[in-house]
């Protein structure tokens, strides 16, 4: 599986890794965090851990190096559960096959199993 660490400014680390249902986990320590809601506390629309990384729907995870929109938030009892959007050019996929117009590399890809 993809796993990625990442180190916010107060040193923390937070992983992100590509679950089963090809979701992102995201790990750390959430005791102080911004929290967006829509319209009630179940449409969570953004979270913000003190030191970072803020993040949001729609945000690109390529900035951490893995595939995939941010399409929502499951709260776990390890962090987050990242829902990532399919693309809607690889039949749902959410990896981009050699063809897509939406793969930055224009690379294989290979598929986490």
């Amino acid at each position: 599986m993809n796993k990625v660490e990442y180190k916010n400014r107060y040193d923390d680390i937070f992983t992100f890794e590509v679950n089963e249902r090809k979701n992102i986990d995201w790990k750390g320590n959430f005791e102080w965090c911004r929290i967006g809601y829509e319209d009630n506390r179940d449409d969570l629309i953004m979270v913000d851990p003190s030191g970072g990384p803020y993040i949001d729907l729609g945000m690109d995870m390529s900035l951490f190096g893995l595939e995939g929109k941010v399409a929502g938030f499951i709260p776990q009892e390890y962090g987050y559960e990242l829902v990532i959007e399919p693309c809607d050019v690889c039949e749902g996929k959410t990896y981009h096959k050699l063809t897509c117009q939406n793969n930055p590399n224009k690379q294989p890809k290979v598929q986490v199993k």
